[in-house]
């Protein structure tokens, strides 16, 4: 196209072969030029020197003589300047709808990425929920069975306590009486006696009177089948004292004559 004449060029193509003597000799100046820069902004949009066309590789002047002849094969329009770049123009034209399909067609992609993404996080929330509601359920269940075992442990053992505090309360009661029938009748005043007043742990007063041949052993029995009546009269454990002197009688063994004690004393229960 730098010659203005263009009396001997000839464009081939793979369809058809049209000559340039359908375009006039006449061409104008304006129109050459336009037809020139219409073909080199083509060769500037069309990226790199060869690229993919259908299944052949074609270079950049190869895809307008494809774009030209597409655009000519079933037209008997004039092989003008104005008909060539008209058929560059609409293949630019396809071009960019197409580049603007394929971003359409990214963009719905990339969308529906960004959705699976965002369904899956979703998905992947209501699971972790699942699975810590879960997780705190086991949990809340676990404490209640511990807490049914320790009550039901704490009431088996309350009830041993108790059945053991009964048993032994019968064993003391017995142990009592029986105390009571060894002491047999209360002997009447004499020489060989000594009446001993006893102040019980409650604050009360009893009396008797004891041979003094008798134990110190046989006055603590006395003393502790007082409880029968009164639990409080007499403790579980306690030691056997006089006021004055104070003195604690610890030798249950020993006689009532050799205490010393005269005809009459009083004693005291002193709780341990």
């Amino acid at each position: 196209f730098d010659d203005l004449t263009l009396q001997s060029y000839t464009y081939t193509s793979p369809v058809r072969r049209v000559s340039v003597n359908s375009i006039d000799t006449r061409t104008s100046h304006d129109e050459v030029t336009l037809m020139q820069k219409a073909i080199e902004e083509s060769l500037r949009d069309q990226g790199p020197p060869r690229r993919e066309y259908g299944s052949q590789i074609l270079s950049a002047p190869e895809r307008i003589s494809q774009a030209i002849d597409a655009s000519l094969i079933d037209t008997q329009a004039p092989y003008t300047p104005d008909r060539l770049a008209e058929a560059i123009t609409e293949s630019i034209v396809d071009q960019q709808e197409r580049k603007e399909k394929d971003e359409e067609e990214l963009e719905r992609e990339i969308a529906q990425a960004i959705e699976l993404s965002k369904q899956e996080h979703e998905r992947e929330k209501r699971e972790q929920l699942r699975l810590e509601q879960e997780e705190a359920f086991k949990l809340s269940l676990f404490k209640d069975r511990q807490k049914q075992r320790e009550k039901e442990q704490q009431e088996l053992e309350q009830d041993q306590r108790e059945e053991l505090e009964e048993t032994n309360e019968a064993i003391k009661l017995s142990l009592q009486f029986e105390k009571c029938l060894s002491l047999g009748d209360e002997p009447k005043p004499s020489e060989s006696t000594v009446n001993i007043t006893i102040r019980l742990a409650d604050g009360s007063r009893v009396s008797r009177n004891f041979y003094r041949t008798q134990q110190l052993q046989t006055v603590k029995d006395f003393i502790e089948t007082q409880a029968i009546d009164n639990p409080d009269a007499a403790p579980d454990s306690f030691v056997i004292v006089s006021d004055f002197p104070r003195v604690e009688y610890t030798d249950l063994e020993s006689t009532i004559d050799q205490l010393g004690f005269k005809k009459r004393v009083l004693l005291s229960v002193h709780t341990l």
